[in-house]
């Protein structure tokens, strides 16, 4: 995976651009999947909802976003973290960037998840 041109860079929030926005008012900028495989198991796939990033001095990049793995949650991981747990399944890691700019509470509504204004 070419790291330099993974999506939009310039459209990418910084981790702390994110802070204190409501739901409604975050984009989704990609997402990357892996697909867990675990015979006689059916195969499930693990998606890391890219909400706002910032590249390392290492040349890494640390993100956070909505992981949508066993249990979904927010949560910051690296590109580095997300290679080792594709490789560790024998699999691809694969980005998406054709639901750039949709609104996160969409992508929530779409897995099932609950979502509020975080007026309070």
């Amino acid at each position: 995976m070419d790291k330099k041109n993974m999506f939009d860079i310039e459209s990418l929030p910084p981790l702390a651009g994110v802070a204190g926005l409501k739901y409604d008012e975050i984009c989704v900028h990609g997402s990357f999947s892996i697909e867990i495989k675990r015979k006689p198991h059916p195969s499930t796939v693990w998606s890391w909802y890219i909400l706002a990033g910032d590249k390392e001095p290492d040349g890494d990049w640390r993100f956070w976003g909505l992981a949508n793995k066993k249990q979904s949650d927010f949560e910051e991981f690296r590109l580095s973290e997300l290679q080792g747990i594709a490789e560790s399944w024998n699999s691809e890691l694969l980005l998406d960037t054709d639901i750039a700019f949709t609104p996160l509470f969409q992508i929530m509504e779409k897995l099932g998840l609950k979502w509020y204004n975080n007026d309070a």
